[in-house]
């Protein structure tokens, strides 16, 4: 791979790596870190792609992976989140904070299918393909997901009669 195709695909997904690794990790050091290891692992190892999609779905998988790693190691289990860490960064805007924080309280699984789905607008079947779940599981796991996200913001908004969400 040449430096200026590196460089080509760096453009493309380093915002998509960066959401996915956030959104899984919870913390901004955490993902900026895994970014560098997944664009370093597409630099030296990344296999021939026939097209774009599959190249796409082969990023999101190696960060899905390099996210878990890092979730399972036993420094990381023993170890607490700092509540601000929400990035003020532009990819979040100022309107969508309360409904991430509640996200960030789903479980990994739906959490990761809530941010594939709303946030990278990718359809089911390409999150199915993404993750190596079937259909019909990612299916399960989003509706799943926008009840839990239902009861998570009507219980941190009780007084108001409706919740107004995009989901």
């Amino acid at each position: 791979m040449t430096y200026d195709e590196f460089s080509e695909k760096l453009s493309a997904y380093k915002d998509t790596v960066l959401r996915i690794a956030f959104a899984y990790c919870r913390n901004m050091s955490d993902a900026q870190d895994i970014s560098q290891d997944v664009f370093l692992k597409l630099y030296t190892k990344a296999p021939d792609f026939s097209d774009s999609h599959q190249e796409k779905a082969w990023i999101i998988r190696v960060t899905i992976n390099m996210c878990k790693n890092l979730l399972k190691l036993h420094f990381y289990s023993r170890r607490e989140d700092l509540e601000e860490n929400i990035p003020d960064k532009p990819q979040f805007r100022e309107s969508e904070l309360d409904l991430l924080q509640a996200v960030f309280k789903l479980p990994d699984k739906y959490r990761l299918v809530i941010h594939l789905y709303y946030y990278e607008d990718y359809s089911v079947s390409e999150i199915s393909i993404a993750t190596g779940r079937k259909i019909s599981t990612v299916q399960t796991q989003l509706d799943r997901a926008r009840r839990m996200l239902k009861k998570i913001l009507v219980k941190e908004n009780p007084y108001e009669t409706t919740v107004q969400t995009n989901i």
